[in-house]
């Protein structure tokens, strides 16, 4: 054999092995929404790590949602015994705030002013555009914090509130309901909980005010009729969940709209951005 031919054979065989490797430890997938502003950005392809070793707080997942069909990416607020609840906007972990700064938020912006939505959005003052502007000449945008402060900067701005939903609000309001999803809850994205997160191996006494929070994952686990459900006095779960938040906080949809996600829909932990037309 030629030196020429052995040389395009070896390169063939490592970028076969490459192939074989990065299919075997890797998913690409392309962000199709801007759910995870200010952190990630509609079109971006990510890079996710199937084989990882651990999930953390504030790990970025790529994972099967509950009753959504394509995967979506967010970012883990809750891991298995975690206790979470939102309250006024506000996350709290183990009674610890969770704060990021990237965390977008809807706003309400009013003043004497008519903004060039266009130019604000090629300067990343807004990231995407104006929900809506009303009769009363308020314009409603999702702002991260610092973008916020941009915009009270500006001549003519009076002040930037955050919209807060109050309790039982989507159920008035919104097509769109809040896990679990029960009359006897009256959460909403704002807030919501608390909720323990379910372990596996850990066994939860089961109630009527606990039992709707859980009582979708007990049946995924077991198949059990409702009946059967309902008569469990605790239960043991078999697998490990975790609870999921986008980093655009009010426009996306996540778990305090779809519920817990189990290890076992976790595709992979993100890696890196391989592509950004940002």
């Amino acid at each position: 054999m030629k030196t020429s031919n052995k040389i395009l054979l070896a390169v063939g065989i490592i970028l076969a092995a490459f192939l074989i490797y990065y299919q075997m430890r890797f998913q690409h997938f392309k962000i199709a929404t801007t759910s995870m502003h200010n952190s990630l950005y509609e079109g971006d392809i990510l890079l996710f790590d199937k084989h990882y070793d651990t999930i953390k707080v504030n790990s970025m997942v790529a994972f099967n949602a509950p009753s959504i069909g394509n995967p979506i990416c967010s970012r883990v607020v809750g891991c298995p015994n975690d206790t979470v609840k939102i309250v006024d906007g506000v996350l709290w972990v183990n009674s610890k705030i969770i704060d990021d700064k990237n965390t977008q938020y809807e706003y309400n912006i009013s003043g004497e002013i008519e903004f060039n939505e266009k130019l604000l959005l090629e300067r990343k003052i807004l990231l995407e555009p104006f929900c809506f502007k009303d009769e009363y000449g308020t314009y409603y945008a999702y702002l991260s914090e610092g973008n916020v402060k941009r915009f009270t900067e500006m001549k003519g701005v009076d002040n930037a509130v955050k919209i807060i939903h109050p309790k039982g609000y989507q159920y008035l309001n919104s097509e769109i309901s809040i896990f679990p999803n029960h009359k006897d809850y009256n959460w909403s994205r704002d807030n919501f909980g608390r909720v323990i997160v379910p372990a596996m191996g850990v066994e939860v006494e089961l109630n009527k005010d606990n039992l709707p929070i859980y009582y979708e994952l007990i049946f995924e686990e077991t198949g059990g009729s409702r009946l059967e459900i309902e008569q469990l006095k605790n239960y043991t779960f078999e697998e490990n969940y975790y609870f999921m938040m986008s980093d655009n906080r009010h426009n996306a949809i996540d778990s305090r709209y779809f519920g817990f996600v189990s290890r076992a829909d976790i595709i992979g932990v993100y890696s890196l951005t391989i592509y950004s037309p940002n």
